[in-house]
């Protein structure tokens, strides 16, 4: 059974009416054995994975995409050879079924939240691991674990408070869960196919299997095509060259990736931008398990490896050089130990920039102006000056040849075929 569709509660932006169904089916059930037992596994995996490859150089991190294909054959395979007959909780009047039924869309998306909190990460682990990688001064574990839970609280408090504007909204529809969405579709939805063409599924499995192959290429065949620089190509000898070109140590102009975890490993999906999502009470509650998880292990990291993020007194070639942490340790050098008074003051050498917070402030009414004069003219609605400038915050910890690589390239096909 399907909701009828209601013209007046569709979205007033084009992709998402595009993208998403205006329907629903209420007698699906949602949060179910498979939902449990799936998402807390997803969430614990991911969360796992992307603490670990944080302080890596070359930072890889794994979406919640990855779990919202895998989850898929696991559901089908538990909705096939689980009993289906209800089991009782002794001493109340509750019971539940470890096989409600087929494996349905809804399962498949809460499972796919879970794996969300997990893959997000908890911010506060750049303080500990500036305590104790950088500064070498001791923390507690105790005192490590009320600093993530606190400020996490924080962020989903804030969170709570702006849901009005920035979840209920309507024209608050976040490109990047349209993927998913879109996923789920070609994944659940049964489609005829068409003549001479591929379902989506079928176009999803291939473009699945051509990528899986394509990562082998610059993982272990040719990996010099994750970092092409042509300033250095030309001056090879020269050390400005060096300097001014190159993508993993230099400025990276000229530069650029053909390997996609360089593409994407830390601006995120050049396919759809911004990476963000809602919040929603489940989610909160896994995250704040998750949080211990998380916490034991970059504590393990932390405590095991001998000069984690030290690139001083690492071997070459190790790539625990923590781009991300550094990042903050500079930026608590910055603000702790030099202070504001020397930095944007009339005693600093960078007082100047103090201009740009004006800059930034007006940045976005020419092209607001300019869409509303002219009307007729679209792709004046597509400059966004806050998407623009705010990619420019992951330059520091981002090797350079990220913003010069493909990602540009592909970005504007998909603004083609929008």
């Amino acid at each position: 059974m399907k909701v009828a569709w209601d013209e007046d509660n569709d979205s007033p932006i084009e992709q998402v009416r595009l993208t998403v169904p205006p329907t629903d089916d209420p007698t699906l059930p949602a949060l179910t054995f498979r939902t449990w037992v799936l998402g807390l596994i997803s969430c614990v995996f991911l969360a796992f994975v992307n603490q670990f490859f944080t302080y890596r150089q070359n930072q890889l991190s794994i979406s919640s995409v990855s779990a919202q294909i895998l989850v898929l054959p696991l559901g089908k395979l538990m909705a096939a050879y689980l009993p289906s007959k209800p089991i009782r909780v002794p001493l109340t009047n509750w019971s539940f079924s470890l096989n409600p039924g087929p494996f349905n869309l809804k399962e498949h998306v809460l499972i796919t939240i879970f794996a969300s909190s997990g893959a997000g990460g908890v911010y506060a682990f750049h303080i500990i691991t500036i305590v104790k990688a950088f500064y070498h001064r001791n923390i507690s574990g105790v005192a490590a674990f009320i600093l993530s839970l606190t400020t996490q609280m924080l962020g989903y408090g804030w969170a709570g408070l702006f849901r009005k504007y920035l979840v209920d909204s309507p024209y608050m529809w976040w490109p990047a869960n349209l993927v998913q969405v879109s996923q789920f579709r070609a994944l659940h939805e049964k489609e005829k196919r068409p003549k001479g063409g591929h379902t989506r599924l079928q176009f999803f499995f291939m473009i699945f299997v051509a990528s899986f192959a394509y990562y082998i290429v610059p993982s272990y065949l040719f990996p010099s095509i994750s970092s092409l620089s042509t300033v250095c190509w030309i001056w090879k000898d020269s050390v400005t060259a060096q300097q001014i070109g190159g993508g993993l140590s230099g400025l990276g102009l000229g530069s650029f990736g053909l390997d996609w975890s360089t593409v994407a490993g830390f601006l995120g999906t050049a396919l759809a931008t911004p990476e963000q999502s809602g919040h929603s009470g489940n989610r909160q509650q896994v995250q704040q398990n998750i949080i211990i998880r998380m916490c034991i292990q970059a504590w393990w990291l932390l405590t095991n490896i001998k000069d984690i993020c030290d690139t001083s007194l690492l071997p070459e070639g190790i790539p625990w050089t923590c781009p991300g942490d550094d990042v903050y340790y500079n930026a608590s050098i910055i603000w702790g130990v030099i202070g504001p008074l020397r930095m944007s003051t009339k005693y600093g050498v960078y007082k100047e920039m103090n201009r740009f917070f004006l800059s930034g402030f007006l940045a976005p009414i020419p092209g607001w102006f300019l869409s509303c004069k002219y009307p007729n003219i679209k792709w004046l609605r597509l400059i966004h000056m806050p998407i623009i400038i705010g990619a420019t915050a992951s330059m520091p910890s981002c090797e350079l040849l990220g913003f010069g690589s493909c990602r540009n390239f592909l970005q504007f096909l998909c603004l083609q075929k929008v």
